[in-house]
């Protein structure tokens, strides 16, 4: 048996998660707005409608020839398996169609020349044949989160591979980030890295950036995504953001020495001055951050001692049942009320089925 190769092994598993998204997508466009029959249709019809040119590793030769396995006929079959032996899955396929079966051989040697981003690009098409229309107060709630994936074991890579404390052996997993429409109920984009090299925060920047919506976006997440890089990316696209920070006590928390009213719930307005250098100014302290050399801000360069970031936050203290929540958000506080605020967090409880992708 040959080795496994990690190009491979990362290909596949973002392949994975492509399907399962469109899959997902597929299902639950369905409860929402469109009948079965037609978000089939429009399925079939748009990977009927690809051409080497949009998803082939060599176009101008690449599913050129007549084969049993055509080009669509491979990206139906990869996008409807059910977890079976590669030869059931071609058997279910191709005979449920009346058609003569391609060797599995055969098979693996038409879906290897689908390029990298061929599946992440039918899932993006798929997705604006089918529109985003729901929004709340007009703005689409999209919840982030992220979840670990198991994949083949590959002690050789120090990306993917974590050690066993206690013997030998080990075991490899990737780390998925992925944005959720909330009223939609319908999977937007993803990202997908090695374990160890995982950055939920840049994943986060990477989508932000490539929003396709044209409107207002309010993007919700929980503590593992507040941070002023993430802030910045969400401002700097126009855009909102509603996430859950660490206690205000906590040892890290970037609102340490920041004065906060001694009340159950306070809903407070936060100026903070980002900047590379120190000033020693006891007037501003409070105000401003000192961004490390090492620390990730894409919008001021490490040794850029100039250049200064401002950002205008809310930061919000919530009473749930017998705890205390911490929110900050740049939703205008004339708009939105504390009361809404907590209802709008608590939707963020949909993407949770995400968890599903590591089992």
């Amino acid at each position: 048996m040959r080795p496994l190769s990690l190009s491979l092994i990362y290909k596949e598993a973002r392949a994975a998660l492509e399907v399962a998204d469109i899959i997902f997508n597929f299902k639950e466009a369905h409860f929402m707005k469109y009948s079965i029959p037609k978000v089939q249709k429009s399925l079939i019809s748009l990977v009927r409608s690809l051409s080497p040119a949009d998803v082939a590793k060599s176009p101008e030769k690449d599913f050129s020839r007549k084969r049993r396995c055509t080009l669509s006929d491979t990206v139906l079959t990869i996008i409807t398996m059910a977890g079976h032996s590669l030869r059931k899955e071609l058997d279910d396929y191709f005979l449920s169609n009346s058609r003569s079966l391609p060797s599995v051989s055969a098979f693996v040697q038409q879906r290897a020349k689908l390029s990298l981003d061929a599946l992440p690009r039918i899932f993006r098409c798929f997705n604006n044949r089918l529109p985003f229309t729901q929004t709340y107060r007009g703005l689409h709630l999209i919840a982030c989160d992220g979840t670990d994936l198991n994949i083949p074991s590959i002690p050789g890579d120090k990306d993917s591979f974590i050690p066993y404390n206690s013997k030998n052996g080990g075991y490899s997993q990737m780390h998925l980030t992925a944005l959720f429409d909330l009223l939609e109920k319908r999977y937007l984009d993803a990202e997908v890295s090695p374990r160890r090299k995982m950055g939920e925060n840049p994943a986060l920047c990477c989508m932000v950036d490539r929003n396709i919506f044209k409107g207002r976006t309010l993007y919700i997440a929980d503590r593992g995504f507040n941070c002023f890089n993430t802030f910045a990316h969400v401002i700097n696209a126009g855009q909102f953001f509603l996430i859950r920070i660490k206690d205000l006590t906590s040892r890290n928390s970037f609102c340490k020495g920041i004065s906060f009213p001694d009340t159950e719930e306070f809903d407070i307005v936060h100026t903070f001055i980002l900047a590379r250098k120190t000033i020693h100014d006891d007037r501003i302290n409070t105000s401003y951050k000192s961004l490390q050399k090492h620390q990730v801000f894409d919008f001021i360069a490490p040794d850029d001692k100039r250049t200064t970031f401002i950002m205008r936050l809310r930061i919000v203290k919530v009473k749930l049942g017998d705890d205390y929540e911490y929110l900050i958000t740049n939703l205008p506080e004339k708009k939105y009320a504390m009361s809404e605020l907590k209802y709008l967090y608590n939707l963020r409880w949909g993407i949770m089925r995400i968890s599903a992708y590591g089992r």
